[in-house]
């Protein structure tokens, strides 16, 4: 038998953003945007039938949502996190929260202050089931991918002012920077239900694990940020979710600046003269934790056993909260992916039913 199969595809063309560290004085930064979304569209394959909805209403539950039916402006994109997800969880909270990942909202040692409101894609989804079923995502028909055609357009539109900030790179290069925007973005799916809480965030690009924590450049001078800390020494500034920041472990200051080696971002940066330089390694091993984003990739759901599932049971409203954005903490979160387009689409299926 066929397994039913509930696709949410989006389209969203020439999205503009600014990331880590972005420079506002960039002629090319678009103040506005609008986040495209081109089609629902539900597969019923089987005699097990999925609904979908923007509203609890019974009645408004169909098997088509058109773009009418969904469309959001969600201003502009910017990188975003979902460090602290703990926190928020633990509170049963009915939306996730999301920081700014230009970490222009933080303390001087750091610490994330207030979530931010807008700068993705964030929408209330409910689905309808006519029996007891768990609902997971289908990896093969999942995907968030570069809009090659809109991001050559981009290139030649823009050509005269991206020169100026890459003058070494040709158009095509360009481009090819463009498109790795999606190696940064991610799914969140949240189920907000009573009985059975959960989230899950979904890195369809997934290599590596990305860590919440680390030093920035977000000045851009190339160099790590850095403050005076309250022992009155001049320490460069551990961001993001860590354990303990006092288990921080530091390697004493230089009389000259090391420079940056390779191409400068917000994640590849050097160290500035009479600054107590943080040591990772050494940190680590002096007990300091540093948080995971803990996101599945689309093979974990091509295993035997589903990282995520949800719970549907029959005629009964099933709430979800559907968000997609970009992680800042990426290593591919940097300034050249401006301006980038790119579609995506998510399926659910139907696993299995609910005994």
């Amino acid at each position: 038998m066929k397994k039913n199969r509930l696709i949410l595809a989006l389209l969203l063309l020439t999205t503009t953003l600014s990331a880590v560290s972005v420079s506002l004085s960039l002629a090319w930064y678009s103040a506005s945007t609008r986040a495209s979304i081109n089609y629902v569209e539900i597969e019923l394959n089987a005699d097990k039938n999925l609904k979908i909805s923007t509203s609890e209403d019974i009645d408004s539950f169909k098997e088509e949502l058109t773009y009418e039916d969904l469309k959001m402006d969600t201003g502009v994109f910017k990188p975003i996190s979902s460090l602290y997800r703990d926190t928020w969880m633990s509170n049963y909270q009915a939306y996730p929260d999301f920081f700014d990942s230009s970490f222009s909202y933080m303390s001087p040692t750091g610490v994330t202050t207030t979530p931010v409101i807008g700068g993705y894609f964030n929408r209330d989804l409910y689905i309808l089931a006519d029996d007891d079923v768990l609902v997971t995502i289908d990896p093969n028909q999942t995907y968030i991918e570069s809009n090659l055609e809109k991001n050559i357009k981009y290139v030649d539109d823009n050509y005269y002012l991206l020169s100026k900030d890459y003058p070494d790179l040709t158009k095509e290069e360009m481009v090819e920077r463009l498109n790795k925007l999606t190696s940064a973005m991610r799914y969140s799916i949240l189920v907000p239900s009573v009985d059975n809480y959960d989230y899950a965030v979904i890195d369809p690009h997934k290599e590596e694990e990305t860590i919440f924590a680390g030093t920035l450049d977000n000045n851009i001078d190339r160099y790590y940020d850095y403050t005076s800390f309250d022992d009155g020494n001049t320490k460069e500034i551990l961001y993001g979710e860590v354990n303990d920041r006092n288990l921080a472990v530091y390697d004493d200051p230089l009389t000259t600046d090391i420079e940056v080696e390779g191409e400068p971002s917000a994640f590849n940066a050097g160290h500035a003269k009479n600054v107590y330089r943080f040591n990772l390694e050494k940190s680590i091993e002096n007990g300091l934790e540093i948080a995971k984003e803990n996101a599945y990739s689309l093979s974990d759901f091509r295993k035997a056993e589903k990282p995520f599932l949800i719970s549907c049971k029959r005629n009964t409203v099933t709430k979800i909260n559907l968000s997609i954005y970009i992680e800042g903490w990426d290593l591919d979160s940097v300034n050249y992916t401006m301006g980038a387009a790119f579609e995506s689409k998510i399926t659910f299926k139907i696993e299995r039913r609910e005994i």
